[in-house]
């Protein structure tokens, strides 16, 4: 996974344009996350730090992004110096995170389904337990373990099942951008039951699934008709948890 991010760390930064992160995921990731004003923010798979800088504009007092990808840090790093946040970053493996702190939250954009198996679904679940205070709360953008696959590519991705949709399952993403192809790379398929035992078995009190909303902007630039596909059949949901 090292390996791919760095190969595609600049493509993958290129689609952050998306009109489905713009409008949907940003929104709903920051409704979840809640108020952050003062708050010390562990933000995992910070990738090009890109929810790492909005956490820290928002108002929250710390946040510390980390990654496995030294290219995707590096991108972080230069937006760092470019636009100076007080944003800090680690290059880590979530599968083997050490406890760089107690915070009150810890963020994933996109992070448990990247495990190929449920050993390593359990560490990453550990790993970030761990870091978080009592009573802290852990916030995570994912495939949908109901309905991961989207094959409409107007929303700027395409999630297909290489094989059986099972446990452990390889699945395709690409990303578009303009309905141009900007990259591939594999996530993992999960049950739904799987995420929730191994969230529990790490110490979290009570898992909450939170369904994908589409932003007023997003709604007065495109209209409601145009997101009805996406909304009915979202390849990403969000997992809420607390310690």
């Amino acid at each position: 996974m090292k390996q791919i991010y760095d190969d595609i760390a600049q493509k993958y930064a290129e689609a952050l344009k998306s009109i489905k992160r713009k409008y949907t995921l940003e929104e709903t990731f920051l409704d979840c996350v809640g108020k952050i004003e003062g708050k010390n923010i562990l933000d995992v798979a910070c990738g090009e730090g890109y929810y790492a800088r909005l956490l820290k504009t928002r108002g929250a007092n710390k946040v510390v992004g980390v990654d496995i990808s030294a290219s995707m840090l590096a991108i972080a790093r230069d937006q760092e110096k470019i636009k100076p946040l007080g944003v800090e970053y680690e290059c880590f493996n979530a599968a083997s995170l050490p406890v760089l702190g107690k915070f009150d939250v810890v963020t994933a954009a996109f992070l448990l389904h990247y495990s190929k198996t449920k050993e390593e679904l359990s560490e990453i679940c550990k790993n970030v337990c761990l870091n978080l205070k009592p009573g802290g709360k852990f916030v995570t953008l994912n495939l949908n373990p109901a309905q991961p696959l989207q094959l409409d590519k107007r929303y700027d991705s395409t999630i297909i099942a290489t094989g059986p949709l099972r446990e452990g399952a390889v699945l395709k993403v690409t990303l578009y951008l303009d309905s141009r192809k900007i990259c591939s790379f594999d996530n993992y398929h999960w049950a739904k039951r799987t995420y929730e035992a191994a969230l529990s078995r790490a110490g979290f009190d009570g898992v909450n699934w939170r369904d994908i909303k589409v932003s007023k902007e997003g709604i007065e630039k495109f209209g409601s008709d145009f997101w009805q596909d996406y909304l009915r059949q979202p390849g990403v949901i969000v997992i809420e948890c607390n310690k």
